[in-house]
């Protein structure tokens, strides 16, 4: 519940004062969902299968067995996905592999947060390295 909340006030359209009621309302401390959403952050800029594995399961409505097909992965696997998942408070697991997803739609990330600003330093070098060695322009040259 905790990234849950964080998840959902993330995309600044809600003052810090509310936010900070938020909290107190449903008796979290502020603290606690920061950490929640740092490490969240932190486990998907370490480790980008992850993030990719979230996106197949919660974008594009993957199921996990979907995902082993397709990724040729094994059910070992999956297991330690999900249980990533539930660790940094994304998923509530129960028997096998059901799981209810504690994060919704729109899924934003924090301004400053790593992952976020790796991945538009990569895009950024891709396009300059593209633009230099006219990968991609072909038509244009």
């Amino acid at each position: 519940m905790v990234c849950a909340v964080k998840r959902q006030l993330n995309a600044g359209e809600i003052s810090l004062s509310k936010f900070l009621a938020l909290c107190d309302a449903v008796g979290l401390d502020y603290n606690e969902v920061w950490n929640a959403i740092e490490k969240q952050d932190m486990a998907f800029y370490c480790h980008p299968a992850l993030y990719t594995y979230f996106k197949a399961l919660f974008h594009f409505k993957k199921t996990p067995g979907d995902i082993e097909k397709f990724c040729s992965i094994s059910s070992a696997s999956t297991e330690r996905y999900l249980n990533n998942f539930q660790d940094i408070g994304i998923i509530k697991r129960s028997d096998n592999q059901y799981f209810k997803f504690l994060v919704s739609f729109p899924i934003d990330f924090s301004q400053g947060s790593v992952m976020v600003t790796d991945n538009i330093h990569k895009n950024l070098n891709t396009i300059g390295d593209n633009i230099v060695t006219g990968e991609g322009h072909a038509d244009l040259l």
